[in-house]
């Protein structure tokens, strides 16, 4: 019976936010800019205090997101938002924000604490900067439904390949992936996720982005290695900081980074996907 409201809440949450996040990609080049840098900002911020957290003695996480947000503007109303073309600036701000957080470590945090926490700071800060911006290299041009095809494309090879590994393995999983950060994820399971992304490659690529069924599954088999690694890479974060959730922000599934880990970790892989090899 308690099962029955958490199962509900996560329903209801997982349709308001698509609802939300397909309303921001379909209605204007800002507002679907506006929901990507939202999200990277977010998650940042999740990714930073967890690492506040596991450190207690630094406060970071504020001071290092409005960095992030003032980097990710500027990629944002660079032409095509491409974080790879839109110049040299873009990389001298990130330079200088990996100096400036290395300056505090050594003004603020202890010997014991440095090396670990420069480490994740600085990697917290290229993800969901530079690594992350490649998602607004998926936008075309124009505000029709071909301009958000990509996006699209990756969000349904995501969901595709959560479900397809989470129902998997609910029916037949039997052999553990790892049972130290996700004793839920089975080979068997990792195995129907790879078959459900190929077949959303094979089927909705064509249809949302032109590409040929080939190119397709050639995506689908990027995506199917690249989903769960982003799921396990974060969930070793979490572990390792001791937190459950990377936050409450979305009832039933946490945090922005509990939602959209897979996703952030495989849109560089669609990124240089669409812009180099199609």
């Amino acid at each position: 019976m308690t099962a029955m409201p958490g199962l509900l809440t996560r329903v209801i949450s997982a349709f308001a936010l698509a609802a939300i996040g397909f309303s921001c990609l379909w209605i204007h080049p800002y507002s679907r800019k506006g929901f990507v840098i939202a999200v990277l900002i977010g998650a940042h911020f999740e990714l930073s205090r967890a690492i506040d957290h596991k450190f207690p003695g630094s406060r970071f996480s504020w001071f290092g997101t409005i960095w992030q947000a003032l980097f990710l503007a500027y990629v944002a109303i660079a032409p095509g938002g491409d974080p790879l073309a839109s110049g040299a600036i873009p990389w001298i701000f990130s330079m200088g924000i990996v100096f400036l957080i290395t300056a505090l470590a050594f003004r603020f945090q202890t010997i014991e604490q440095l090396a670990p926490w420069l480490s994740m700071q600085i990697g917290a800060f290229l993800l969901l900067g530079p690594w992350g911006a490649s998602m607004l290299g998926l936008f075309r041009e124009g505000s029709s439904f071909y301009a958000i095809g990509p996006m699209l494309l990756l969000f349904f090879s995501v969901a595709f390949s959560d479900t397809g590994a989470y129902f998997t393995g609910l029916l037949i999983g039997k052999h553990n992936m790892s049972p130290e950060l996700s004793p839920k994820k089975t080979w068997e399971g990792f195995g129907g996720g790879v078959l459900c992304t190929w077949l959303v490659g094979v089927f909705l690529g064509p249809l949302l982005t032109g590409i040929t069924w080939k190119q397709g599954l050639v995506f689908g088999l990027f995506l199917s290695i690249a989903a769960p690694a982003g799921d396990l890479f974060f969930s070793a974060i979490k572990r390792y900081t001791g937190i459950k959730d990377y936050s409450q922000l979305i009832p039933g599934h946490g945090g922005l980074l509990d939602r959209f880990d897979s996703i952030l970790f495989s849109a560089p892989i669609a990124f240089f996907y669409f812009n180099y090899l199609v």
